[in-house]
């Protein structure tokens, strides 16, 4: 049963031993380094026991912060039960939470199999539909040969296509997806998924996700219309790249691809964290932070250059 109480201490644990116990040590080393160098050889008695105690005091620190976490995590476990405990994702504020947690370590989540990971799915009032016909049929009883498929951007999530109006709009809000439906028969359907996965990665699962929702849609697609913001435009990219290649049926039923805010060429923001760290990486006293850039997800890295496909990242070297 999944337990986010239990999966946060997971993360808290992790957060606290990448953004604090590991900078600090890194700092620590690299500065004793320094003023041991300058010292010369005479310091070697003292170094060899400074580095021993240093190494133990943190190794300790991290096993106490570990212990306690795994501990409190198995509380949580134990105090829910066979029932799924989901605090997060029973409100829009949580799964925006949840959204942004999974694009810093998206990518470690999913390889520790943590509660909080977001596994890519159509949505439907803020819960996952299964690409079966009946379920589909119960989620979209009004569905139309027509289909627009809605992909969000990094830190995101479906809720993102959904925001409320401010201000003095009309009560009843039109939304994208309300618009292309009212407008041209569209049936909005909205995607979430890890974007701090490798954008490869969700192309591939959106891929399957598509063909998926093809083969069960209640009704013969005729025309599909694909719309991505930031990330979601790579995402969608991808994906028809892994459609066609594997002869699925899918992209001969997309009419229209839109892709808004989405860094085809890198995202300049990425491209200054990456020679951030790169800079750092040359001061000791700089290599915490430098540590730091470098954890940054999978998805985040695949920004710099608009990475769309598993060749345009598997030989990369982020830390150089």
């Amino acid at each position: 049963m999944a337990n986010e109480l239990s999966a946060l201490t997971e993360i808290a644990s992790d957060a606290i031993d990448r953004y604090a116990i590991t900078p600090a040590e890194t700092l620590h080393a690299g500065i004793a380094r320094r003023v041991f160098s300058r010292v010369g050889v005479a310091s070697t008695p003292t170094r060899v026991i400074h580095d021993r105690l240093a190494t133990t005091a943190y190794s300790v620190t991290r096993a106490a912060v570990s212990g306690a976490a795994g501990a409190m995590a198995t509380t949580f476990r134990t105090a829910g039960g066979d029932t799924d405990v989901l605090p997060l994702s029973r409100s829009r504020r949580g799964r925006m939470a949840i959204g942004a947690i999974n694009a810093l370590s998206g990518d470690r989540l999913a390889e520790r199999r943590n509660d909080l990971t977001i596994r890519m799915a159509v949505r439907h009032a803020g819960v996952d539909v299964a690409c079966t016909r009946d379920d589909l049929a119960r989620a979209f009883p009004g569905a139309t040969t027509r289909v627009a498929v809605f992909v969000h951007g990094l830190a995101e999530t479906d809720d993102w296509w959904l925001r409320p109006q401010r201000g003095s709009r009309p009560r009843r809000p039109r939304h994208f997806g309300a618009r292309l439906h009212e407008d041209a028969a569209y049936t909005p359907v909205y995607v979430r998924y890890n974007t701090g996965l490798h954008v490869s990665e969700n192309g591939a699962q959106f891929d399957a996700l598509l063909e998926a929702l093809f083969a069960a849609w209640p009704v013969p697609v005729r025309k599909l219309a694909l719309i991505g913001h930031s990330m979601g435009g790579l995402v969608i990219r991808s994906a028809a790249h892994a459609g066609t290649d594997a002869g699925h049926r899918w992209p001969a039923s997309a009419r229209h691809v839109i892709t808004l805010g989405t860094p085809h060429h890198g995202a300049p923001l990425a491209k200054a964290a990456h020679a951030a760290a790169w800079a750092l990486h040359a001061l000791p006293e700089a290599a915490p932070l430098a540590g730091i850039l470098d954890t940054r997800s999978a998805g985040i890295r695949d920004l710099r250059l608009g990475a769309l496909h598993d060749d345009d990242w598997r030989d990369e070297r982020f830390d150089t």
